[in-house]
């Protein structure tokens, strides 16, 4: 009497080969497609290799009958490892060991629904008696990703808690000078800094553009570098330790560099935005072809403020605004003139060029700065709004000379003159 069990017998047993005429449906044959759909629709939980005894409601295929004790190798294929199993739709089964070397597999869609089951009959053998187990596997997928999202919230609370202590056992061996030279400026940081550097760009008191003062100049007002670090300095104290460097708070030299650098560095982008609004039509970054007019000084300070400020109500007050008009005139004009004149190295050197022009305008006489501006008024409202840049004459588009304005001032003393005595007149 034999001792050998059955599943000895299942380890031992091969299965029958394939017939020539069944279509190959290997995973070799198909992984040129692997991302559509390269496996045949999984087999029927009472399909595959075996055969079901007749009235059984077994699920599971029977083995396949072997002599006792006797290995039948299969002709044609080099010896198996493990065991062998069919794959594929009845009738079209495919012979290869188990288990694969490569599974080619891909999950595109984190959410679990049926379509990831299915892809899963396709690439592994799900048929009884394993479904059962398969499908208390697939569950762990949610479960694995609850956990990771689980874990990354319990760190993000830890690394919130020691950035809030600023004697933390990690930082304590490390000087302050190095954590500030190395901080991580957070993307919301750089976007305060940025939203607060296009409010103070659109303002028309602006005295100094760049972010050091004229050098040699008398003092003028606050540059645009002090204001917005003046804006950083207000915020809170949880501001300060979410966003800012260890020691900015008690005023370590390092943190405050550290953090007057990267202010730097987000006003260098927006001066650059800027100055690319204020050749609309004129230069185009992108090098697609011009096709529109200059705009008129409206049009740009309605398109400057929706682009830097967005407001409707902004920018119809900024465009009536008297004083801004003045100063977005004089910008696109001595943008354009450095625009058209400029030399190899010097792209940056306009606003430098504009402060020094500020710098000389506020020690005129108040006569002299009117005069100036109307000159630049008259200009703007002649060159642009209807012309393409490509027909202007480029030489005409420039700042006034000294001449010029002397000129405008005695036509200005002119109509005040002639004004008194109409004005005298409709007083009697």
């Amino acid at each position: 009497m034999s001792t050998t069990s059955q599943s000895d017998n299942e380890s031992r047993t091969q299965a029958h080969p394939a017939p020539s005429a069944r279509t190959n449906r290997s995973n070799t044959s198909g992984l040129a497609n692997h991302r559509t759909r390269p496996y045949p629709t999984s087999l029927p939980r009472n399909g595959g290799g075996g055969r079901l005894p007749s009235g059984s409601n077994d699920t599971r295929p029977s083995p396949l009958p072997s002599p006792v004790g006797i290995e039948t190798p299969l002709a044609g294929h080099p010896p198996t490892v493990g065991t062998v199993r069919h794959f594929g739709r009845p009738g079209a089964g495919v012979i290869r060991r188990w288990p694969p070397a490569i599974v080619p597999f891909e999950i595109t869609d984190s959410d679990f629904n049926p379509e990831f089951v299915e892809h899963l009959g396709r690439s592994y053998d799900l048929r009884a008696p394993y479904m059962d187990f398969a499908e208390e596997l697939v569950q762990y997928s949610v479960l694995l990703y609850s956990v990771l999202s689980t874990r990354q919230a319990v760190e993000s609370l830890i690394r919130s808690r020691d950035a809030a202590e600023n004697g933390t056992s990690t930082s304590a061996g490390i000087p302050l000078s190095v954590q500030a030279r190395i901080y991580p400026y957070q993307n919301h940081f750089k976007t305060f800094v940025q939203n607060k550097a296009k409010e103070v760009l659109m303002c028309a008191t602006l005295d100094v553009y760049s972010s050091l003062p004229v050098r040699g100049a008398p003092a003028a007002g606050r540059t645009l570098l002090d204001q917005v670090m003046d804006h950083v300095r207000e915020q809170s104290d949880e501001f300060k330790l979410d966003y800012l460097p260890v020691g900015f708070i008690s005023g370590d030299l390092s943190a405050l560099a550290s953090v007057s650098t990267e202010i730097r560095e987000r006003l260098k982008h927006e001066r650059g935005a800027m100055r690319n609004l204020l050749l609309t039509m004129v230069h185009e970054p992108s090098g697609r072809p011009i096709t529109h007019p200059v705009p008129s000084l409206t049009n740009l300070i309605i398109d400057l403020t929706q682009r830097m400020i967005p407001s409707v109500e902004r920018a119809a007050a900024h465009a009536a605004d008297r004083r801004l008009r003045s100063r977005i005139a004089h910008l696109r004009i001595q943008t354009i003139s450095h625009y058209a004149r400029r030399g190899s190295g010097e792209t940056n050197r306009q606003w430098a060029i504009i402060d020094e022009q500020l710098v000389d305008l506020r020690a005129r006489d108040p006569l002299y700065r009117r005069a100036f501006y109307r000159l630049i008024m008259q200009l703007d409202n002649e060159m642009f709004g209807d012309t393409l840049y490509a027909d202007m004459d480029v030489d005409r588009i420039r700042t006034p000379t000294e001449d010029e304005v002397l000129a405008q001032m005695a036509v200005m003393a002119e109509e005040r003159l002639s004004a008194v005595p109409s004005n005298a007149r409709s007083a009697e």
